[in-house]
Protein backbone atom coordinates (compact mmCIF):
# COMPACT_ATOMS: atom_id res chain seq x y z
CA UNK A 1 0.00 0.00 0.00
CA UNK A 2 2.81 2.18 0.74
CA UNK A 3 4.06 1.62 -2.74
CA UNK A 4 0.96 2.04 -4.48
CA UNK A 5 0.79 6.04 -2.68
CA UNK A 6 4.36 6.63 -3.67
CA UNK A 7 3.45 5.77 -7.10
CA UNK A 8 0.50 7.58 -7.44
CA UNK A 9 2.17 10.61 -5.79
CA UNK A 10 4.91 10.87 -8.66
CA UNK A 11 3.17 9.86 -11.99
CA UNK A 12 5.10 9.72 -15.35
CA UNK A 13 3.86 10.15 -18.99
CA UNK A 14 4.32 7.61 -21.49
CA UNK A 15 8.16 6.96 -22.72
CA UNK A 16 8.58 9.26 -19.30
CA UNK A 17 8.63 6.70 -16.78
CA UNK A 18 12.26 7.18 -15.53
CA UNK A 19 11.61 7.85 -11.70
CA UNK A 20 8.54 4.94 -11.74
CA UNK A 21 11.37 2.20 -13.13
CA UNK A 22 13.64 3.51 -10.71
CA UNK A 23 11.31 3.30 -7.50
CA UNK A 24 10.25 -0.23 -8.56
CA UNK A 25 14.24 -1.47 -9.07
CA UNK A 26 15.00 0.19 -6.05
CA UNK A 27 11.51 -1.83 -4.33
CA UNK A 28 12.87 -4.81 -5.87
CA UNK A 29 16.64 -5.23 -4.97
CA UNK A 30 15.49 -4.31 -1.37
CA UNK A 31 12.77 -7.22 -1.45
CA UNK A 32 13.75 -9.74 -4.01
CA UNK A 33 16.77 -11.60 -2.96
CA UNK A 34 16.38 -14.73 -4.86
CA UNK A 35 15.80 -13.02 -8.30
CA UNK A 36 17.74 -10.99 -11.18
CA UNK A 37 16.41 -7.87 -12.41
CA UNK A 38 17.11 -7.14 -15.89
CA UNK A 39 16.40 -3.63 -17.83
CA UNK A 40 14.79 -3.16 -21.74
CA UNK A 41 14.88 -0.19 -23.52
CA UNK A 42 14.91 2.87 -20.90
CA UNK A 43 12.62 2.00 -18.66
CA UNK A 44 10.81 -1.64 -18.79
CA UNK A 45 12.17 -3.76 -16.00
CA UNK A 46 11.84 -7.71 -15.42
CA UNK A 47 12.31 -9.42 -12.09
CA UNK A 48 12.98 -12.85 -13.21
CA UNK A 49 12.66 -15.85 -10.29
CA UNK A 50 14.34 -18.96 -12.34
CA UNK A 51 14.13 -22.27 -10.38
CA UNK A 52 16.60 -25.54 -10.53
CA UNK A 53 14.65 -27.64 -12.87
CA UNK A 54 13.56 -26.38 -16.69
CA UNK A 55 9.65 -25.91 -17.49
CA UNK A 56 7.62 -23.40 -18.65
CA UNK A 57 8.34 -19.05 -18.17
CA UNK A 58 5.08 -17.37 -17.11
CA UNK A 59 5.38 -13.10 -17.37
CA UNK A 60 3.09 -11.49 -15.05
CA UNK A 61 3.01 -8.25 -16.92
CA UNK A 62 1.56 -4.69 -15.47
CA UNK A 63 2.02 -1.21 -17.08
CA UNK A 64 4.58 2.09 -15.61
CA UNK A 65 2.67 4.84 -16.90
CA UNK A 66 0.15 7.45 -16.16
CA UNK A 67 -1.85 9.92 -18.20
CA UNK A 68 -1.98 13.72 -19.37
CA UNK A 69 -4.94 14.60 -16.32
CA UNK A 70 -4.98 16.63 -13.72
CA UNK A 71 -5.21 15.27 -10.13
CA UNK A 72 -8.24 17.29 -8.26
CA UNK A 73 -8.14 14.40 -5.68
CA UNK A 74 -7.12 16.21 -2.02
CA UNK A 75 -6.02 13.28 -0.63
CA UNK A 76 -2.35 13.13 0.79
CA UNK A 77 -0.71 10.88 -1.66
CA UNK A 78 -2.19 12.79 -4.51
CA UNK A 79 -0.02 13.66 -7.76
CA UNK A 80 2.65 16.11 -7.44
CA UNK A 81 3.30 16.57 -11.14
CA UNK A 82 1.60 19.28 -12.46
CA UNK A 83 -1.19 17.78 -15.32
CA UNK A 84 0.04 13.89 -14.85
CA UNK A 85 -1.77 11.61 -12.64
CA UNK A 86 -2.64 8.07 -12.08
CA UNK A 87 -6.18 7.67 -13.29
CA UNK A 88 -6.13 4.04 -15.09
CA UNK A 89 -4.99 1.84 -11.96
CA UNK A 90 -1.58 1.51 -12.87
CA UNK A 91 -0.04 2.43 -9.62
CA UNK A 92 -2.24 -0.82 -8.31
CA UNK A 93 -1.29 -2.97 -11.02
CA UNK A 94 2.70 -2.00 -10.27
CA UNK A 95 1.94 -2.47 -6.56
CA UNK A 96 -0.16 -5.65 -6.89
CA UNK A 97 3.01 -7.88 -8.91
CA UNK A 98 5.30 -6.06 -6.78
CA UNK A 99 4.01 -7.64 -3.84
CA UNK A 100 3.88 -11.10 -5.97
CA UNK A 101 7.81 -10.44 -4.68
CA UNK A 102 7.29 -11.98 -1.50
CA UNK A 103 4.73 -15.07 -2.45
CA UNK A 104 7.58 -15.88 -4.78
CA UNK A 105 10.03 -15.36 -1.98
CA UNK A 106 8.03 -17.67 0.53
CA UNK A 107 7.15 -20.52 -2.32
CA UNK A 108 8.75 -23.71 -3.02
CA UNK A 109 8.83 -23.58 -6.60
CA UNK A 110 11.15 -26.16 -8.81
CA UNK A 111 10.98 -25.43 -12.28
CA UNK A 112 10.38 -22.72 -14.72
CA UNK A 113 10.82 -18.89 -14.91
CA UNK A 114 8.31 -16.55 -13.43
CA UNK A 115 8.98 -13.19 -14.67
CA UNK A 116 7.62 -9.94 -13.19
CA UNK A 117 7.29 -7.43 -16.22
CA UNK A 118 6.74 -3.61 -15.67
CA UNK A 119 6.10 -2.35 -19.13
CA UNK A 120 6.63 1.13 -20.24
CA UNK A 121 4.06 3.13 -22.40
CA UNK A 122 0.62 0.96 -22.34
CA UNK A 123 -1.00 4.01 -22.95
CA UNK A 124 0.87 4.42 -26.27
CA UNK A 125 1.39 1.27 -27.36
CA UNK A 126 5.17 2.01 -27.99
CA UNK A 127 6.34 0.03 -24.89
CA UNK A 128 5.08 -3.45 -26.06
CA UNK A 129 5.92 -2.49 -29.21
CA UNK A 130 9.72 -2.06 -28.51
CA UNK A 131 9.83 -5.00 -26.33
CA UNK A 132 8.83 -7.52 -28.73
CA UNK A 133 11.16 -6.12 -31.30
CA UNK A 134 14.00 -6.72 -28.34
CA UNK A 135 16.36 -9.56 -28.86
CA UNK A 136 17.26 -9.37 -25.39
CA UNK A 137 13.36 -9.49 -24.07
CA UNK A 138 12.93 -12.42 -26.97
CA UNK A 139 15.75 -14.15 -25.45
CA UNK A 140 13.32 -15.00 -22.10
CA UNK A 141 11.51 -17.24 -23.95
CA UNK A 142 8.42 -16.28 -22.18
CA UNK A 143 5.24 -18.85 -23.15
CA UNK A 144 2.99 -17.26 -21.19
CA UNK A 145 2.02 -13.76 -20.11
CA UNK A 146 -0.87 -12.56 -17.83
CA UNK A 147 -2.25 -9.08 -17.22
CA UNK A 148 -4.85 -7.62 -15.13
CA UNK A 149 -6.69 -4.72 -14.66
CA UNK A 150 -8.15 -3.51 -10.88
CA UNK A 151 -11.85 -3.31 -10.47
CA UNK A 152 -12.25 -1.14 -7.42
CA UNK A 153 -15.14 -2.40 -4.59
CA UNK A 154 -14.71 -5.89 -5.77
CA UNK A 155 -13.61 -8.48 -2.76
CA UNK A 156 -10.03 -8.38 -1.80
CA UNK A 157 -8.16 -11.18 -2.86
CA UNK A 158 -10.26 -12.00 -5.91
CA UNK A 159 -9.19 -13.08 -9.14
CA UNK A 160 -12.33 -12.58 -11.98
CA UNK A 161 -12.32 -14.28 -15.28
CA UNK A 162 -14.96 -14.66 -17.85
CA UNK A 163 -15.26 -16.98 -21.13
CA UNK A 164 -15.41 -13.41 -23.19
CA UNK A 165 -13.59 -10.13 -22.68
CA UNK A 166 -14.07 -8.75 -19.65
CA UNK A 167 -13.33 -4.79 -20.04
CA UNK A 168 -13.61 -3.81 -23.44
CA UNK A 169 -10.59 -4.59 -26.03
CA UNK A 170 -9.52 -1.65 -27.77
CA UNK A 171 -8.59 -0.81 -30.97
CA UNK A 172 -7.62 2.70 -31.73
CA UNK A 173 -8.13 4.53 -35.03
CA UNK A 174 -6.05 8.10 -36.26
CA UNK A 175 -7.83 8.73 -39.21
CA UNK A 176 -5.67 11.66 -41.19
CA UNK A 177 -6.94 14.29 -43.36
CA UNK A 178 -5.47 16.38 -46.04
CA UNK A 179 -7.02 19.11 -47.84
CA UNK A 180 -6.15 22.69 -49.04
CA UNK A 181 -5.36 26.17 -47.02
CA UNK A 182 -7.11 28.70 -47.65
CA UNK A 183 -8.21 32.63 -46.21
CA UNK A 184 -11.06 32.09 -44.22
CA UNK A 185 -12.54 35.18 -45.90
CA UNK A 186 -12.38 33.21 -49.13
CA UNK A 187 -12.82 29.07 -47.93
CA UNK A 188 -14.10 28.51 -51.72
CA UNK A 189 -10.58 28.23 -52.38
CA UNK A 190 -9.50 25.93 -50.44
CA UNK A 191 -10.29 22.20 -48.79
CA UNK A 192 -11.63 22.81 -45.07
CA UNK A 193 -11.36 19.22 -43.87
CA UNK A 194 -14.45 20.25 -40.79
CA UNK A 195 -17.23 19.17 -42.60
CA UNK A 196 -15.67 15.53 -43.73
CA UNK A 197 -14.55 15.26 -40.27
CA UNK A 198 -18.00 15.98 -38.99
CA UNK A 199 -20.13 13.48 -41.29
CA UNK A 200 -17.37 11.15 -39.70
CA UNK A 201 -18.12 11.56 -36.57
CA UNK A 202 -21.78 11.34 -36.96
CA UNK A 203 -21.38 8.02 -39.09
CA UNK A 204 -19.57 6.86 -36.41
CA UNK A 205 -22.60 7.77 -33.66
CA UNK A 206 -24.54 5.37 -35.54
CA UNK A 207 -22.15 2.32 -35.14
CA UNK A 208 -22.58 2.33 -31.33
CA UNK A 209 -24.27 -0.85 -29.72
CA UNK A 210 -23.60 0.16 -26.06
CA UNK A 211 -25.68 -2.90 -24.71
CA UNK A 212 -22.73 -5.29 -23.82
CA UNK A 213 -25.19 -8.42 -23.40
CA UNK A 214 -25.51 -7.70 -27.39
CA UNK A 215 -23.20 -9.76 -29.41
CA UNK A 216 -23.12 -6.80 -32.10
CA UNK A 217 -22.17 -4.73 -29.10
CA UNK A 218 -19.56 -1.47 -30.23
CA UNK A 219 -18.39 1.51 -28.67
CA UNK A 220 -16.68 4.13 -30.63
CA UNK A 221 -15.95 7.30 -28.83
CA UNK A 222 -13.92 9.92 -29.86
CA UNK A 223 -11.58 11.36 -27.96
CA UNK A 224 -9.07 13.61 -29.70
CA UNK A 225 -9.59 16.11 -32.62
CA UNK A 226 -6.91 18.60 -34.00
CA UNK A 227 -7.60 21.21 -36.89
CA UNK A 228 -5.74 24.24 -37.59
CA UNK A 229 -4.59 26.76 -35.74
CA UNK A 230 -5.77 29.68 -33.09
CA UNK A 231 -5.47 31.66 -36.72
CA UNK A 232 -8.73 33.53 -36.87
CA UNK A 233 -7.90 34.27 -40.59
CA UNK A 234 -6.91 30.75 -41.71
CA UNK A 235 -9.29 28.04 -42.82
CA UNK A 236 -7.41 24.97 -42.45
CA UNK A 237 -6.11 22.09 -44.41
CA UNK A 238 -5.63 19.39 -42.40
CA UNK A 239 -6.88 17.49 -39.51
CA UNK A 240 -6.13 14.12 -36.83
CA UNK A 241 -9.23 12.26 -35.66
CA UNK A 242 -8.33 9.85 -32.71
CA UNK A 243 -11.35 7.14 -31.95
CA UNK A 244 -10.87 4.33 -29.71
CA UNK A 245 -13.47 1.47 -30.14
CA UNK A 246 -14.11 -1.74 -28.73
CA UNK A 247 -16.34 -4.47 -31.11
CA UNK A 248 -18.28 -7.62 -29.56
CA UNK A 249 -16.64 -7.53 -26.04
CA UNK A 250 -18.30 -7.95 -22.87
CA UNK A 251 -18.00 -5.28 -20.24
CA UNK A 252 -19.19 -5.24 -16.98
Amino acid sequence: MKLRKELHTYPELSGQEYETAKRIRQFAEKHAHTARIETFGKTAIAIIYEFSKKGETIAIRCELDALPIVEENEFQHKSVNTGVSHKCGHDGHMAMVSGLIFWLEAQPIQKGKIILLFQPAEETGKGAQMLVHDKKFEALGIDYVFALHNIPKEPINSIIITPRGFSAEVQSVIIKTKGKEAHAAEPENGINPALAISKIIGEMALLNHVDPHLDDFAVLTPVHLLMGEKAYGISPSSADYIIPFALGTVRK
